[in-house]
């Protein structure tokens, strides 16, 4: 959001693809999230959830991004005011 409001910083974010999710403070949930998704025995619901959770998380990050773009350019306008 930053690179698109702005021109700044990367125009995609760079997302790691493995995780070490052992270091995580939620170790615990995300086995359990795991240990769910490998239960639902239908593919086809399987992969609909894993889509929606996915989708989810991409909205919530996204929703963060642009909430800290909006902050900045705020910050920015106030300098310059």
């Amino acid at each position: 959001m930053t690179w698109l409001l702005t021109g700044e910083g990367e125009m995609r974010v760079q997302v790691p693809v493995t995780p070490d999710i052992s270091a995580s403070p939620y170790a615990r949930r995300w086995e359990k999230i795991m240990a769910l998704v490998e239960g639902i025995e239908d593919e086809e619901e399987r992969s609909a959830f894993l889509d929606e959770l996915f989708a989810r998380a991409r909205q919530t990050a996204e929703l963060a991004e642009l909430r800290q773009a909006v902050k900045t350019l705020t910050a920015t306008l106030k300098k310059t005011a």
